[in-house]
């Protein structure tokens, strides 16, 4: 069973990833070759971005193409 928290990563009912630890990842190829590599857990705060500071006034028109 996967855990429930929405920032945690788990896969096959194993406990969820935390920052700092590592996670190795194998894999097999269509020509059954594979690859193992192994990768940091990270802390991710993204997506959590507020903006201040009301309307922004800027110009989305084409910018003119100088004619030489």
């Amino acid at each position: 069973m996967c855990c429930s928290s929405s920032r945690a990563i788990c896969a096959r009912g194993r406990a969820p990833l935390a920052a700092g630890d590592e996670a190795t990842f194998p894999l097999t190829f269509s020509d059954d070759s594979t690859y193992e590599f192994t990768a940091p857990i990270k802390d991710y705060s993204g997506a959590n971005e507020t903006y201040e500071g009301g309307d922004m006034d800027m110009d989305m028109s084409p910018t003119p193409t100088p004619s030489n």
